[in-house]
């Protein structure tokens, strides 16, 4: 920022008439950087920027402010200095529209056009100026009272009332549209196919500032001293990003657009030559960047083919990013595009604001052509018809997949009355959403736009199921019901109803999917819920938190530990209050002060912090501020009665803040501000301990994909604390989409235990071991784990019996194992064997290839194992049992063939070890062959052949497996490896 010195004055010039009471003046300043723009706009109204150069307009009060930043200025010739024109009084003198009407000629001529073209005109009233004029507006289309399937295009000129040159060619416009209707295809087809909307002058106020008979010294504000495009609804700073009051002509553009849907409009200024596309408050660029750079270049290319060299040649060319030229806030480019899903530019036509009389035909000239392909473009890209299955129009929504986005509002919706939609895009291929409140999304893929056409793509949506939900609405606290207790399905109007005395309610047909709903009564803390409505889930049961509240009926400030600052303290005032007998009222303090009232504390639960204020004060100067940890929430100024305010907050600590503040001079209304009824979410009371038990202390099943069930975990409180709260969550809840909890928190009431349900999804996850922590976090923040294994089994599945054949024999041996195949899957298994033997001898084969095993069923496949043509030694094959959804098992087979000693050493080979109790229930024994000394291991796989158990022993005969309680009930293979031999045995947990 710069320190540099105010400069004395080189210049000064204020328009100051007793039609406008407000001084406003132009100056210009140089800046290093873009960026010091951010914090100027939202002081002065920036004209335009040229490289380093800053023309901008002020009043009094902003110019003090703007002082304060240090900036050498210098104040120009206000543009509007010097404008004087003969202006035209009768239709015969705009004959050749080389001169500015009169207002009242300006009003005749609208109603002429209305009069002379009644079956394609009709003048529109859209509201009035701070000093009483019409805002008026020509509605032209071919079927001038019909609703039709047709795009809404709207142009706009002079919202600033100096930038005149824009007011004259849209009457102009106006007038060419009428007279060549039916005579110039271009133009007859514009109208037919478009519902074309002219406002020739938003800002008749600015214009006419002296009297309707004269243009002289127009200034960029209304009458009130507003810049018109900075006083919209901003998507980033909110309703009122220019501190003032939304002026008469905002609100008759916003009800407008209201009640329009306008899907591509263009407002006209002067000073530069350009179009400024989205975004001016952002650098960020919209989705449809490319299609707003190609629609402006196209308007500046065309505008510069009818000009002499050098017109309409602004910034890049002629066209320029609203924010890379320089920020703006409240602009009603950005409130039509964001707020309304329509496409604004603004168009900037003449370097000199008031152009003379005498030039009006060049401009026209100029941009006729330009003009008339801007109208074309709303007729390109995608557009249909949204309808129900009974042909009846929806309010729907068009979402381009992977193309729009919430954060920009860039998605458009239908004209209710024909379930019509016109979304213009860049050449591509896209696939469209289109949703409506009620009914099931519909996409049509890859349609493919051409670079000036037009793709139709119509949709007729399926009405969702609807269903009747219904619950219980209980005291966090107590556990006693709420009676009276709202609740509200965001987005169904008709769907508030209140619990009964047993805090009951049901709501009737309900769509089903996923809705938030708002829960709320006095003396609790209001709250939203989400909830996924399905044939099997409508019941819906929840609880409120009773509220801290400070209403101020102490008489003082007594109930609550509140802190004050600035220059005078806040204080008690029964005389202004929105209930009971009182409210807080900030002090009285003098300019350049601020009075404060604050409390820290910290929240049990989270949930809505509501208050009611009133404010009366300079508007757009003076301020009640609300911050929550030092950030500012929102801000009011002006004369604001009585109204609710809320915001989300969450648990933990929080300082809560109103602040009143003024500015260096100026008092008005009663220079204050009121606080009555703060709701605050529950205050957290101090716990020194909280314990808590909770069964079981782990959750393990197994499940076929595409099935379900449920378990509880039941936690209790068994210290002292009382009504302790708890949070249980999904440790990395993200990566586990198979396990949800029904709650997220609670409160252990009194003695009794809660109950969290613990549901257990597999679809769609394959087939095969999951695990995840579920994490109890105490009110004391004492964390204690939930452990929850879950294995998934495929429909076709089966269960080997065996999954290694290891044995001892000697040479010249023939011998037989059976295996087991058992269907444990809920389909009939095909399968198929095949083998890998590492030795080249052919010592193994098997009694069948393949099968087929019924659901439940068994089958048996013999192996035999001939050692007659072997050599001592150890020889090794796998057998591969493929089912016919490719899923495979290995069974590893090891043969250990010995020559033979004595007749002894053939009858007389032990088995390596015993196992007992099988089936066994805790525990498991392992006797080991009292012959054998070396070191061997214990192995224990479930059926799918995953290791759950793995041991390693020395210098012991027996073992003891008493680690085992955590097994499920079920078939296990256990296996003992040596150095040179594995036994495999089968085990049954019971």
């Amino acid at each position: 920022m710069k320190t540099y010195y105010l400069a004395f004055l080189l210049l000064t010039l204020f328009i100051n008439t007793s039609a406008q009471n407000f001084k406003e003046y132009y100056l210009k300043f140089d800046i290093y950087s873009k960026s010091e723009l951010n914090e100027i706009t939202r002081i002065i109204s920036i004209d335009k920027v040229i490289n380093h150069s800053v023309y901008a307009y002020a009043t009094d009060k902003s110019l003090e402010k703007f002082k304060q930043l240090g900036y050498k200025y210098t104040l120009l010739e206000h543009p509007g200095k010097g404008v004087k024109e003969n202006l035209a009084t009768t239709m015969a003198e705009m004959e050749h529209w080389d001169k500015y009407p009169t207002y009242d000629l300006y009003v005749e001529m609208m109603n002429y056009y209305e009069t002379t073209y009644p079956d394609i005109c009709k003048v529109i009233n859209l509201g009035s100026t701070v000093n009483g004029r019409a805002l008026l507006a020509l509605k032209i289309s071919d079927n001038i009272d019909t609703e039709e399937n047709e795009p809404e295009f709207f142009y706009t000129s002079t919202m600033h009332g100096d930038e005149t040159t824009g007011f004259v060619l849209m009457l102009r416009l106006a007038d060419s549209l009428l007279t060549s209707y039916g005579i110039e295809p271009e133009i007859t087809n514009l109208v037919n196919e478009i519902e074309i909307y002219i406002n020739p002058n938003a800002n008749p106020d600015g214009t006419y500032r002296s009297d309707n008979n004269t243009i002289s010294y127009p200034t960029r504000s209304n009458a009130n001293g507003v810049d018109l495009n900075r006083n919209f609804p901003d998507p980033a700073n909110g309703d009122h990003p220019d501190g003032h009051s939304w002026q008469p002509e905002t609100e008759a553009m916003m009800n407008f657009a209201k009640n329009q849907r306008i899907v591509m409009s263009a407002n006209f200024h002067g000073g530069v030559e350009l179009a400024n596309y989205p975004w001016d408050h952002t650098s960020r660029r919209h989705p449809d960047d490319s299609w707003f750079i190609n629609v402006s270049r196209d308007y500046a290319t065309l505008a510069q083919n009818n000009s002499p060299s050098g017109y309409f040649t602004g910034e890049d060319n002629g066209i320029t990013n609203g924010a890379d030229w320089y920020v703006v806030y409240g602009s009603r480019q950005d409130y039509y595009t964001y707020f309304h899903n329509s496409r604004e530019v603004t168009m900037e036509i003449s370097d000199s604001k008031f152009v003379a009389g005498s030039s009006l035909p060049n401009y026209w000239n100029y941009n006729k052509e330009a003009l008339l392909q801007f109208m074309s473009e709303c007729l390109y890209g995608i557009r249909g018809i949204v309808q129900d299955i009974d042909d009846e129009p929806l309010d729907a929504m068009i979402f381009i997949e992977s193309h729009d986005t919430d954060l920009d509002s860039s998605m458009v919706f239908t004209d209710s009355d024909l379930g019509d939609y016109h979304r213009m895009i860049d050449e591509g291929t896209y696939n469209i959403i289109a949703s409506s409140n009620g009914y099931i999304n519909d996409t049509i893929k890859n349609i493919i736009v051409a670079s000036n056409s037009t793709v139709t793509a119509n949709f007729v949506l399926q009405k969702k199921n609807t269903y009747n939900i219904s619950g219980t609405i209980t005291n966090a606290g107590t556990g006693e019901p709420v009676e009276n207790a709202e609740i509200t399905i965001i987005g169904n109007s008709s769907s508030s109803v209140f619990s009964n005395n047993e805090g009951i309610y049901s709501i009737d047909n309900i769509p089903e999917g996923n809705h938030q709903v708002s829960l709320s009564k006095n003396g609790f803390t209001k709250k939203y819920s989400n909830i996924s409505i399905t044939e099997q889930d409508t019941i819906f049961n929840f609880q409120l938190f009773a509220a801290d509240i400070e209403d101020f009926e102490t008489g003082n400030f007594s109930k609550l530990n509140w802190q004050f600052t600035g220059s005078a303290n806040w204080i008690i005032d029964n005389v202004e209050f929105f209930e009971g007998s009182n409210a807080a009222k900030s002090g009285a303090i003098d300019h350049n002060n601020k009075s404060t009232m604050f409390i820290d504390t910290t929240f049990k639960n989270g949930g809505v912090l509501s208050f009611y204020k009133k404010v009366s004060s300079e508007s757009g100067y003076d301020y009640l501020k609300f911050y929550i940890d030092n950030q500012l929430q929102d801000k009011w100024s002006g004369d604001d009665d009585w109204s609710y305010e809320e915001y989300l907050i969450d648990n933990g600590e929080h300082t809560i803040k109103w602040e009143y503040t003024k500015d260096s001079d100026v008092s008005s209304g009663d220079d204050c501000a009121w606080i009555d009824y703060i709701s605050f979410p529950k205050f957290k009371e101090v716990i020194d301990s909280v314990q808590l038990d909770f069964s079981p202390l782990f959750i393990t099943d197994t499940l076929f994909y595409n099935d379900s069930v449920q378990h509880q975990i039941i936690i209790t409180n068994t210290s002292e604390a009382i009504h302790p709260d708890y949070t249980i969550s999904i440790d990395n809840e993200d990566n586990h989409q198979w396990i949800t909890l029904n709650k997220n928190s609670g409160t252990l009431l009194n003695d009794n235990p809660d109950t969290v349900t613990v549901t257990l999804r597999t679809s769609p996850m394959i087939s095969g071991p999951y695990s995840c922590d579920i994490l109890l976090v105490s009110e004391d923040l004492d964390i204690d784990t939930i452990p929850v294994y879950l294995t998934i089994r495929d429909t076709i599945e089966s269960m080997l019996s065996i999954h290694e054949i290891s044995d001892t024999i000697t040479t010249d041996t023939i011998k037989n194992y059976p295996i087991i195949i058992t269907n444990i899957g809920r389909d009939q298994i095909n399968y198929s064997l095949s083998e890998n033997e590492i030795s080249g001898y052919n010592w193994l084969s098997y009694d069948k290839e393949s099968g087929q095993i019924p659901v439940n069923g068994k089958d048996t496949i013999i192996v035999h194992v001939n050692s007659n043509e072997l050599d001592p030694g150890i020889y090794q094959a796998f057998l591969t049992f493929t089912e016919q959804d490719g899923d495979e098992k290995s069974i590893t087979i090891s043969i250990n063939v010995k020559s033979p000693v004595n007749v002894y050493d053939l009858q007389n080979v032990s088995p390596l070890v015993k196992l007992y109790p099988n089936p066994f229930t805790e525990f498991l024994n392992i006797d080991v062959n009292s012959q054998f000394n070396d070191d061997f291991l214990i192995k224990i796989f479930n059926i799918q052949g995953q290791k759950l158990y793995e041991g390693k022993y020395k210098n012991t005969k027996k073992v003891s497996l008493n680690n085992l309680n955590q097994l499920l009930k079920g078939i296990y293979i256990i296996q003992i490896v040596t150095a040179d031999s594995i036994q495999s045995e089968k085990i049954v947990k019971k």
